[in-house]
């Protein structure tokens, strides 16, 4: 572990990671990428809420397109059990 210090939106924070250099440069340009496209007259908080929130809508599309590249059977067995219920 090791302490480093992230700038994200207008503040700096620091923490403790044992992840590389390279790990943590990707995942604070996703972020930043993010809080770019938030409105800048929020309040901090505000923003990393929205960015919390933009996060986890990606995280659970991919999810689901690997759960049907996994199983391209669920998605089809999926729709035929939404059609006998209508």
């Amino acid at each position: 572990m090791r302490q480093v210090s992230l700038l994200i939106g207008r503040q700096s924070y620091s923490m403790k990671t044992s992840l590389s250099d390279d790990d943590i440069r990707d995942a604070q340009d996703i972020v930043n990428g993010i809080m770019h496209d938030t409105n800048t007259a929020c309040e901090q908080e505000i923003r990393l809420a929205l960015a919390c929130m933009v996060l986890a809508n990606r995280l659970a599309v991919t999810c689901r397109r690997l759960d049907r590249i996994v199983s391209p059977d669920a998605e089809t067995e999926q729709t035929e059990t939404i059609e006998e219920t209508e």
